[in-house]
């Protein structure tokens, strides 16, 4: 194949094949304010309503311990659907949003990950 022949099938195909790889997801940002009222311990865990994710990354809870507000920002997908279960430490018969494991439905407990930089913060208070 001529030298022109090759530059013009390449300069054809690279859109196809360009065309035929997934998108990449853009980074996103998700931002929370929990707020505990509860007489106890208040767990909290986030879960990925799109696939096999949950924050913190490694296992572990967001503790909420007293009254005071606190702060947490997640990394995401943007357009990921993240949903917050809470619960009280030692009663998982006992809680907001999508419980322990992420499993209950909930009307109010899930929000769409923005680009990060845009993400609004999401104020939740457990009574």
């Amino acid at each position: 194949m001529s030298k022109c022949r090759l530059l013009l099938f390449r300069c054809l195909a690279a859109p196809l094949v360009l065309a035929a790889l997934p998108a990449v997801a853009q980074a996103g940002e998700m931002r929370f304010r929990f707020t505990s009222h509860a007489p106890s311990p208040v767990l909290v865990r986030l879960f990925s309503g799109d696939r096999l994710q949950s924050w913190p990354d490694d296992g572990g809870l967001f503790i909420l311990a007293d009254r005071s507000p606190r702060k947490f920002s997640v990394s995401c997908k943007t357009g990921e659907r993240i949903c917050y279960g809470a619960w009280i430490e030692g009663d998982i018969t006992r809680f907001w949003g999508a419980g322990d494991e992420g499993r209950h439905d909930c009307d109010d407990c899930c929000h769409i990950c923005e680009p990060a930089g845009k993400s609004p913060r999401h104020q939740v208070i457990f009574d």
